[in-house]
């Protein structure tokens, strides 16, 4: 077991930081000059994009759709992204042109409007299908269903749209087991505070957030779960999100949530995640 903090890859460092940008809007394009291609859920604008990396991202965000759809126990309420409620994809020819489009710096990976239901990305971006997409649409997914507007933490928002990334799962779960032995360990306290402002050890709040959602799932199962994100999609206007947590999950208060997600931390065997850690010389 290593002794010190381990550090992400460079990837996934750069992937953790290039999720920030949730609800901006980015410039207003021209559908008419792009090719436009659409299925059940999705219409994906593109212009030199080659036809077979078009149909690959339909094909992959559809099959995103459905799982995390499921997962989630979203699917009695599948029709709620067709016709034209359609999810749109703009996907430019380059790096260059989307850095042109959003003023992003280089490192970032996409840019998603929610609450239009947008998304922006460039041909080939690294990870793509694997971690951005899925990480994005859950996004997507679990605000429409729970609402747009609602006040929510953002290791809540965060933490669900990691856990949906099934690549990197096991891994975030493994570097949440070893922070809690660490003084890098981030307490749930401090989860509920952090913003994307003050988010110091991006890789720590990304990988503990997950890892709620990870004990949630597993300790408490799927209908819990869809039951709490029913509860916020009725709370009042202005009513708290915790009312509808604790109203489901009947922790006494956030100690004795904290101290059971620990619990679970400790017991969940250690698998050493592929080329995600390595140890500081």
């Amino acid at each position: 077991m290593p002794t010190n903090f381990p550090k992400i890859t460079a990837s996934a460092a750069l992937f953790f930081l290039c999720l920030g940008f949730m609800g901006r809007s980015f410039a207003e394009i021209d559908q008419a000059s792009w090719n436009e291609k659409k299925s059940t859920h999705f219409i994906v604008y593109s212009q030199q994009a080659s036809g077979e990396y078009v149909d690959e991202v339909i094909r992959q965000a559809e099959i995103y759709y459905n799982s995390i759809t499921e997962e989630l126990g979203f699917t009695r309420f599948s029709s709620f992204w067709t016709w034209e409620n359609r999810t749109k994809i703009y996907v430019c020819d380059s790096l260059a042109e989307y850095r042109k489009r959003t003023n992003q710096p280089v490192w970032a990976a996409s840019e998603v409007n929610v609450i239009k239901k947008e998304m922006l990305t460039f041909v080939d971006r690294d990870e793509f299908f694997d971690m951005i997409l899925p990480h994005e649409l859950g996004h997507i997914i679990f605000r429409e269903f729970v609402g747009y507007r609602r006040k929510l933490p953002l290791w809540l928002d965060e933490g669900i749209a990691s856990f949906l990334e099934k690549k990197n799962r096991n891994d975030r779960l493994m570097l949440a087991k070893l922070s809690v032995r660490m003084p890098s360990f981030m307490s749930f306290d401090q989860l509920q505070q952090t913003q994307r402002v003050n988010m110091l050890m991006p890789q720590v709040f990304y990988a503990e957030s997950a890892s709620i959602i990870n004990f949630l799932f597993d300790e408490y199962g799927r209908e819990k779960f869809f039951d709490f994100c029913h509860a916020l999609q009725k709370s009042r206007p202005g009513q708290e999100w915790t009312e509808a947590f604790f109203g489901v999950y009947k922790f006494k208060d956030f100690t004795d949530m904290e101290s059971k997600w620990i619990a679970y931390l400790s017991k969940t065997p250690f698998t050493n995640p592929a080329e995600l850690f390595n140890q500081e010389p």
